[in-house]
């Protein structure tokens, strides 16, 4: 399973809300999309932006995100075994 991962994303603020931050995530996606990963997995503070291009959050900060269509969330992870995951990672 190949898993893809935004590490740090941050727009200067003369240059927020303007869709910057989304076009990023856009692009990185289409990158996994392009090398075949599974699914992405970040922490976010501001969920909203992740969310509008198709992440999920599902334990406090973490989010996930599908790259291909089979893989689903379900299939990933029993939302209750998160919290031991994480604490592994």
């Amino acid at each position: 399973m190949y898993i893809g991962g935004i590490g740090h994303m941050a727009v200067c603020p003369d240059y927020r809300r303007n869709g910057v931050a989304k076009e990023l995530l856009l692009y990185m996606k289409n990158i996994m999309e392009r090398k075949n990963f599974d699914f992405s997995l970040l922490w976010a503070s501001v969920l909203k932006v992740y969310e509008s291009v198709g992440y999920k959050a599902y334990y406090k900060n973490t989010m996930i995100l599908p790259i291909k269509k089979e893989v689903t969330l379900d299939k990933l992870f029993n939302i209750k075994e998160i919290p031991e995951r994480i604490s592994c990672w």
